[in-house]
């Protein structure tokens, strides 16, 4: 969908740095925009930054003011670190920032969808999959959601011990999958889904090696180094996962199109779909772009704030008993969109989840022209990044901000906060498409769930994340989903 993935500078393993570098004049005295604070002599803050950003972010966000700089060796990357500052990238001064080059390294596997392009090519594709998302077709979606939900809780409950013993993370993974590809794009999937989510998972570790590490020509690669053999194989196997999620996706659009059966989702619609402007179709390449953009980041990112959902409901399991009652208020069969609405605690709870562990961890963008932010000055061709894992949590804004309270988003509460203080699918005209129906979705999976069981996890002391493209769990959580007595 039209999400955010996180970008930000791009650490080299043999401590060099690949970023969209800010003017040389940023250091100027006359910008006056103050440097992080635990800068090294020509390091800068690559170290501390390179071994762990979600903690840099975090500790930044409590010292530094609304707009600073960290510095990877000689290349600077602004941080607007202020809900203000934030608002005036995505909303106010959206003009003067583009985000195509942060996104680059997308491309591969998302190809010119919404996530990667801008401009005219954006604005008409939008446009045309806008219709995809509106109220009266989430509400054709929620019996294929339901029955999903429902059938994946039936298959826990009858599978015994081995069912229901779960990496978390893995089993959201694939019930996200399941539910999409049961919903928003048919398929008709059903042993598919173990292998796409291989491939899936082969190609993001390939991208986050793109992003994070140096690109590793193969002509100049040191074979006999064990870290740039792993890296290299990482490469082949990465791209051969993207050759094969596309052929798949393909072959999906494909069939559709000499289907003789009507099934009214997203991928009809982008298929008889005609520009407004121009009576143009989509050509198949962007039609391959879009649904891959659809499937691989629609089902990525919800998969995520299901697993901080559920991680944190297993540690304050008052909440889960909450939400278990306001689920049994509901009717006992199918639930209609507006029953869904009626979800307020599961709804807080999810959204609470997201800020503390935000699916999407940072964005970024990229100066077009020299501007201002917040009263300083930003030159031109600079990047600029804003850490959703810090202003999530910044002191000046939330009443507990690293703790699990569900009631920092009561009605009262988000009045009294500046709207851009929580932003998990962005803002503005490049707000992700797909954020009603991921709610849905999310309350739907959630409730359900608590209403068939209990969902128990060992205490974790020492939580690692592993901030990829989107906030993983950078260790295996086990879950048992205990079956409630009816």
């Amino acid at each position: 969908m039209d999400a955010e993935f996180a970008t930000c500078g791009t650490i080299r393993t043999n401590f060099k740095v690949e970023t969209i570098s800010c003017a040389d004049d940023m250091a100027s005295p006359s910008l006056k925009i103050p440097r992080a604070r635990g800068a090294w002599p020509l390091l800068g803050h690559a170290l501390s930054f390179r071994r762990d950003p979600i903690r840099f972010f975090r500790k930044q966000s409590g010292d530094m003011g609304p707009v600073y700089y960290f510095q990877l060796f000689q290349r600077k990357i602004i941080v607007a670190n202020d809900p203000e500052a934030v608002e005036a990238i995505l909303i106010g001064e959206v003009q003067q920032f583009s985000r195509k080059k942060t996104y680059a390294f997308l491309e591969a596997l998302l190809g010119n969808g919404l996530i990667t392009s801008e401009g005219a090519h954006w604005r008409k594709n939008r446009r045309m999959m806008q219709p995809g998302f509106k109220r009266e077709q989430l509400v054709g979606l929620m019996g294929g959601i339901q029955e999903t939900v429902s059938n994946w809780c039936q298959r826990i409950e009858q599978g015994g011990q081995n069912a229901q013993c779960v990496d978390l993370h893995h089993a959201m993974n694939a019930l996200t999958l399941e539910v999409l590809t049961g919903s928003i794009i048919e398929t008709g999937w059903s042993g598919e889904l173990d292998s796409f989510q291989d491939h899936l998972s082969t190609a993001w570790d390939y991208l986050a090696d793109q992003r994070f590490q140096s690109k590793l020509p193969e002509e100049k690669a040191q074979i006999w180094n064990p870290r740039n053999r792993a890296k290299i194989q990482r490469a082949v196997q990465g791209k051969q996962a993207i050759n094969r999620l596309k052929d798949i996706v393909a072959a999906i659009i494909a069939e559709r199109r000499t289907a003789e059966r009507e099934s009214h989702d997203l991928l009809d619609m982008l298929l008889s779909a005609k520009d407004s402007d121009s009576g143009v179709g989509l050509n198949d390449t962007e039609i391959l772009d879009e649904v891959m953009t659809i499937v691989i980041a629609g089902h990525d990112t919800t998969a995520s704030a299901l697993t901080w959902t559920f991680h944190c409901l297993s540690e304050h399991p008052e909440w889960a008993e909450q939400i278990r009652a306001e689920a049994q208020n509901l009717p006992s069969g199918h639930w209609s969109l507006a029953d869904v609405a009626e979800l307020h605690v599961t709804k807080r709870v999810i959204q609470e989840a997201m800020r503390l562990f935000p699916p999407v961890w940072t964005f970024g963008r990229k100066t077009t022209s020299s501007m201002e932010l917040c009263g300083f000055q930003i030159p031109a061709d600079c990047s600029v990044t804003m850490p959703l894992v810090g202003v999530h949590r910044h002191a000046d804004h939330w009443e507990f901000p690293d703790a699990f309270y569900p009631d920092h988003f009561l009605p009262e509460a988000v009045q009294q906060r500046h709207k851009m203080a929580y932003f998990p699918f962005g803002a503005g005209k490049r707000m992700c498409i797909g954020s009603h129906y991921a709610m849905m979705e999310m309350q739907t999976i959630v409730a359900r769930i608590a209403l068939h069981f209990s969902v128990q996890m060992p205490p974790s002391k020492n939580l690692r994340l592993l901030p990829q493209v989107t906030l993983q769990p950078g260790q295996a959580l086990p879950c048992v989903f205990q079956p409630l007595e009816p």
